[in-house]
């Protein structure tokens, strides 16, 4: 990482105008394994600046990564990222417009990622799939168990009515007698 941070901050055009801030490196970690490594400052930085921000993010990374097989720490000028599978292209790619010059930003929050076991962004995508699913299937179940409330409502209702017809009809028929009641 030191070596990438060297490049990054140091890195130059020839005319020294465009400067792209940023290396990247493929490392044998073991005899069957690579490492690979990317350190990034926004370009408006100075080099001093850029390298500076960088040996902080590189600080940052025992705390946030240890033991891990890739891991990223993200400052508010610049990146860092190491992943044990290739994720960035090495083709070479046409320099971007020129930067607005602005003042430079130090280093303020970090921002970690890491990403355990190798999986990479397989493992993003899950927790992102779960954390989209379960609120759906919550929400789907609760308005399930209210319409079944609202429904058993409704049918207890219709048997406890007495129908409005028959009202009073009890009565109505207590008071009739028979005709040989009457006659007796």
């Amino acid at each position: 990482m030191d070596d990438l941070a060297t490049r990054a901050s140091n890195d130059q055009s020839a005319n020294g105008q465009y400067v792209k801030r940023f290396a990247t490196e493929e490392a044998n970690f073991t005899s069957f394994q690579s490492l690979y490594g990317l350190v990034q400052c926004t370009p408006d930085l100075s080099g001093a600046d850029c390298n500076r921000c960088i040996r902080v993010a590189i600080g940052l990374l025992p705390s946030c990564c240890n033991g891990k097989q890739g891991g990223r720490v993200l400052l508010p000028s610049c990146n860092i990222r190491y992943e044990v599978y290739p994720f960035y292209h090495t083709v070479a790619t046409a320099p971007p417009p020129s930067p607005i010059l602005r003042p430079p930003l130090h280093p303020l929050a970090p921002s970690y990622s890491t990403s355990p076991g190798g999986q990479g962004k397989g493992r993003t995508s899950s927790v992102t799939i779960i954390i989209i699913v379960v609120p759906v299937v919550v929400s789907v179940v609760l308005f399930s168990i209210l319409c079944y409330c609202f429904l058993s409502r409704k049918t207890r209702k219709k048997y406890n009515d007495i129908p409005e017809e028959n009202v009073g009809n009890e009565i109505v028929q207590s008071l009739q007698f028979d005709l040989a009641t009457i006659e007796a």
